[in-house]
Parts: structure tokens; C-alpha cells; sequence
């Protein structure tokens, strides 16, 4: 059975709760079934209204639904004691206060500065893919649902989560490199050029900011002129545009400057680049796992919900780079006409994404049929 299968399956009358592995984790470490909002909410509720929804379960026919979920909880109430069986187990203190935590995505903006009380609003994270996301106080400051993003309760109990998952991030770089056989640029510094690239290159298209099954990447404007240098910068580019189509979807103030975190977040040429096609600061951050940092800081704010005197020291969840400041003049305004193209150029060629689909699924077939296209075979 395939995992997508797996996961319609009615589900039997002999099943009690389905827990997913952290929500078993918990239960075993305390003997408490709860499951937290930000994470389950999205598959099986409404994130406006904060509560679950039977219209999932009766979509996808499912014998029981929303009857058989833990109780959903949010900020301080997704803390439990650790039992006295666990804490012999584990050799940890009876009573040791347990976190349900969020996911890796709110962690990492946490982390990264972001969330109610924090100097951040806006933060973007450059790993295998990208994440492009924000905090907002109220539903209404996110208004309508944007294509391909998901929006979570924050883990804090107060305000919203809502960020693009990008599946195109720091392997556009790699690709790149692979698709200029393996060479790594010796120079790292600008290599401007007229060349534009849709850094479509993950097989299952894109997710956001552009919302497409079948998108594919795209380079116009080569020659046989055109160095490695100028196809690997113009993947830089077309990261940072991607990046100002997300924060333009999630909606930013004026001057407003985005944390950067990540293995990118190490690489200041493309810092810089990001700075200016953003038009406004950003501040890398350069100190470790922010995901861990900001679990930690999810954790001390759930104990000093219990009582205790604990704070999180801002220069421990701020990113630790010296924020990086917009070039102007004749960059500017190479990147903002290079970026217009970028967006034309994009929705040109989408019209096609498809049709490049069906052709693919046609040449498969014909190489799964063993038939080359020599002449004369049949």
C-alpha cells in the first residue's frame, strides 16, 4: 500500500486516538493525550476559527473524524509533567515539565527573532528549500488565504503564523553547479548580465510563491558568450526575486528589515544581492540552529507560564550578523528592470508549464516502450 493510500484508509472501529509521532511522544513521557493547534489545525480544522472541522474527514470518507482526535491545545496548555515511570526510565527528575512543541518551521522563526514581543516580523530561511513567513497579530491582518501558503496558530498561543514553503531554495545553487558540470565558480562576486533564470528545478514544480505542478526551470537570454559565472549569479537572482514575490504576497512595511537564516545566510554576496532586491536591510543570522533556539525559547516561555522567573534574553533569539543595507544607484536600477523582466518573462512562459508536461509524459512512454526515434523504428 502506497503512503498516500495509507493515509484515507477508513479508519477501523477498534482504533481509539491516531496520534502522530510527537503527540505519542508526549503521551508516553507523561501520560497526557493533547495534541498542539499550529500543527494539527491545518490538515484537520479551520485556522480562523482556531477549532477542528468534520468536513475533512467526510471528504476524504472517512469512517470516524475529528471524534477521534486528542484534545487540541495551544501556548501554555501543551505542558505536562514527566511522569514518574518515564522519569525513572530516562534517569530525569519526577515533575519535569514537558513541551509540546511546534514544528520545525515556527521553531526556526522563533528562532530566528520572529513572533509576538520579538523585534522581527518578517523572515526568510534558505536550507535544501526555502521558507518565506511572518507573525500577525490578528486574522484580519492576514486577510484572505494566499496560494500555496500555510498559516498556523502561533505556538505562543497569541497570533498567527502564515509562510510560504518553498520547494526551490539552496539547491538552486546546486543545480546550477550540476548543470555546468560540476564547476564552482572561482569568482563569488557579481557577474551581472541579461540573463534571466526560473530556478524551477525540483520535479514536483513549485508551491510558493508560485502555486504549479509542472513549473520548470527556464534560462533566456544565453549565448554562446555567456560565462559560468553569469548562469551561477543569475540563480542568485532569481532566489532573491522569488523571495520579493513571497514578502510582497505576506505584505511589508516600508524600510521593514527581514531575517535571514540558513546555510545561505553565510554567504555574503548574496546577502548583499537579497539587501538590494528587497529594497531594505536584512540581518543574518550567523549564531547556530535557530530552530533549537527557538524551541528553547517556546520552552522558557511555557515554564515562566508556570511561575517561574525566567526571560528570553533578545540577543539569544536576534540574528547575530551586522544587518546589511540596500546598494543604490546603478544596481538599483539594473535589479528593479531585471526583475520586471523576471515577472513578464514568468508569466509567459507559465502558460506552457503544461503543455511541456504533456510532452514529457509522451517522450517517457516512449523511452519506457524502448523506442529511440531512430529512423525507420517502429
Amino acid at each position: 500500500m502506497l503512503p498516500h493510500q495509507l493515509m484515507i484508509q477508513p479508519l477501523g472501529n477498534n482504533l481509539t486516538k491516531p496520534l502522530r509521532l510527537k503527540e505519542w511522544l508526549f503521551l508516553a513521557m507523561t501520560g497526557v493525550l493533547k495534541a498542539e493547534a499550529g500543527s494539527l489545525l491545518p490538515a484537520w480544522g479551520d485556522w480562523r476559527s482556531g477549532r477542528p472541522s468534520g468536513d475533512v474527514a467526510e471528504i476524504l470518507r472517512l469512517d470516524k473524524g475529528i471524534e477521534v482526535l486528542p484534545e487540541i491545545v495551544s501556548g501554555a496548555e501543551c505542558v505536562a509533567d514527566l511522569s514518574s515511570d518515564a522519569a525513572e526510565r530516562l534517569g530525569l527528575p519526577e515533575g519535569m515539565p514537558v513541551v509540546l512543541g511546534p514544528g520545525d518551521v515556527q521553531s526556526s522563526l522563533i528562532g530566528l527573532g520572529v513572533g509576538p514581543g520579538l523585534s522581527r516580523s518578517r523572515a526568510s530561511i534558505f536550507g535544501t528549500s526555502a521558507i518565506h513567513g511572518g507573525y500577525f497579530e490578528s486574522v484580519d491582518d492576514i486577510g484572505e488565504k494566499l496560494s500555496g501558503a500555510m498559516v498556523q496558530l502561533s505556538a505562543t498561543g497569541q497570533g498567527f503564523i502564515c509562510f510560504h514553503p518553498s520547494f526551490n531554495g539552496g539547491t538552486t545553487f546546486r543545480h546550477v553547479r550540476d548543470v555546468l558540470n560540476g564547476k564552482r565558480c572561482e569568482n563569488d562576486g557579481p557577474a551581472y548580465s541579461s540573463l534571466v533564470l526560473h530556478p524551477f528545478f525540483e520535479p514536483g514544480g513549485e508551491r510558493a510563491p508560485i502555486t504549479h505542478p509542472h513549473a520548470t526551470a527556464s534560462l533566456f537570454g544565453m549565448s554562446s558568450a555567456t560565462s559560468p559565472g553569469e548562469v551561477d549569479w543569475a540563480a542568485r537572482e532569481a532566489l532573491a526575486f522569488l523571495t520579493k514575490l513571497s514578502h510582497a504576497d505576506l505584505g511589508m512595511v516600508d524600510g521593514q528589515a527581514i531575517a535571514v537564516g540558513g546555510g545561505v545566510a553565510r554567504d555574503d554576496g548574496f546577502l548583499q544581492l537579497l539587501a538590494s532586491v528587497l529594497e531594505r536591510p536584512v540581518r543574518p543570522h550567523r549564531g547556530g540552529d535557530a530552530a533549537l533556539r527557538g524551541l528553547a525559547a517556546i520552552a522558557m516561555g511555557a515554564l515562566r507560564a508556570r511561575g517561574a522567573k525566567l526571560d528570553v534574553v533578545e540577543a539569544y533569539l536576534s540574528p547575530t550578523g551586522e544587518e546589511i543595507a540596500p546598494e543604490e544607484g546603478p544596481v538599483r536600477d539594473y535589479l528593479g528592470l531585471k526583475f520586471d523582466l523576471f515577472e513578464r518573462l514568468l508569466k509567459d512562459s507559465a502558460r506552457h508549464w503544461d503543455a511541456l508536461h504533456e510532452v514529457g509524459e509522451a517522450a517517457r512512454k516512449l523511452r519506457e516502450n524502448g523506442r529511440t526515434g531512430a529512423a525507420g523504428g517502429t
